[in-house]
């Protein structure tokens, strides 16, 4: 009688999953652009701030430095001792320093600008200008538990079986979207003058921002809430500017995406004037961050900037606009839609009552 209920049970349950309707579906959505440009409006935001070769992090470079060192001192009196647990916090200390300080060589200041080295503004001219994207990506799954057999070996060579549960986590609805946007406006504002030294420190900001946030607001939470058809909802947002990913909250407070890199200008890199200028190289820094000579190094180059080089600022923003009716169309966030989301939690509630009825009857 017991084996009859669970194959009717698991009959049932074929049955269910056979008719049961897709739920991974993809909205793909193409971004049309409307270029126009526009004045900068002074006032309306704080002004730009010039990044100057005086702000070169000579005093965390030293610390770093230092905490290089005195970990190394550590781990060389740890070394005789033979303790366990000190060699190991002693080798954690060694790691962990070397780790932060080169990563600090790689992204900071000095190290951005000599590793984006650019003879004109115009690849970073083009990068603002270009064609900006917002991306949205939408994945509802569920946990599920399954059961496997473990054989494991114990004292004279007895082997013993056990079940063993474990979590699986299930994807049942992917959903990706480009938002569309019915016109993209482009501004600038730059301060100093790029190109009238020898050597300039650039400070290029990229900016994206809604000219309505309550409506992107409002579009994001019905493309979350239509798309939400399962247990838990991974939601994410990626927008990029001419090749370069955004992050949300600038600086000032603002409600915008942006990205801050610097850059060094570098006239006549065409000619001979490198060895006159002394322009850093890449390879030069590197060698200096290895003998740990890193804060010389910066500076020295924040003394040949201050006589040979100035500093200049510019900003690149792309303001959007939408269409809130035409973009639901796009998006298809209808009442089809909210159809669709009922009927997959109809049918997710299906599933998760006959698992749990075979789950019972299994374990009767």
């Amino acid at each position: 009688m017991r084996r009859k209920i669970i194959a009717g049970l698991l009959s049932l349950l074929a049955a269910t999953q056979a008719v049961r309707p897709p739920l991974v579906r993809s909205v793909v959505s193409t971004t049309g652009s409307q270029l126009s440009s526009s004045v900068a409006k002074p006032g309306v935001r704080p002004p730009l701030e010039l990044h100057t070769a005086s702000q070169m992090p000579i005093a965390r470079t030293v610390l770093l430095q230092a905490f290089v060192l005195l970990s190394t001192v550590f781990c060389i009196f740890a070394l005789p001792l033979g303790d366990g647990t000190q060699l190991f916090v002693a080798a954690a200390l060694e790691l962990l320093s070397l780790l932060m300080y080169v990563w600090h060589c790689f992204a900071c200041y000095p190290a951005q600008l000599i590793r984006r080295r650019i003879k004109s503004m115009a690849p970073v001219d083009r990068a603002g200008a270009g064609a900006p994207s917002i991306r949205w990506t939408a994945r509802a799954y569920h946990y599920e538990t399954r059961w496997r057999r473990v054989t494991s070996t114990g004292e004279g060579g007895k082997t013993h079986t056990r079940w063993e549960s474990y979590q699986v986590q299930i994807a049942t609805h992917v959903a990706n979207a480009n938002v569309p946007v019915q016109w993209w406006d482009y501004e600038e504002r730059r301060v100093g003058a790029p190109g009238n030294h020898l050597l300039t420190s650039v400070r290029a900001v990229f900016r994206v921002c809604a000219q309505d946030r309550s409506d992107y607001d409002t579009l994001r939470s019905e493309f979350k809430h239509v798309h939400d058809r399962d247990d838990y909802l991974d939601f994410s947002e990626a927008v990029s500017l001419g090749g370069r990913g955004l992050s949300h909250g600038g600086s000032h407070g603002e409600d915008a995406w942006s990205d801050t890199q610097y850059f060094l200008l570098v006239l006549g890199a065409e000619r001979n004037s490198l060895a006159k200028v002394g322009a850093p190289t890449l390879f030069t820094y590197v060698l200096v961050c290895t003998l740990m000579l890193s804060a010389p190094y910066q500076a020295w180059l924040a003394s040949k900037m201050k006589r040979v080089g100035g500093s200049a600022a510019v900003e690149y923003t792309r303001t959007f606009n939408l269409d809130l009716q035409a973009a639901r169309a796009q998006l298809a966030l209808t009442a089809q839609a909210l159809s669709d989301k009922a009927r997959a939690l109809e049918w997710r509630g299906r599933w998760r009552a006959l698992r749990l009825l075979t789950d019972v009857a299994m374990h009767a």
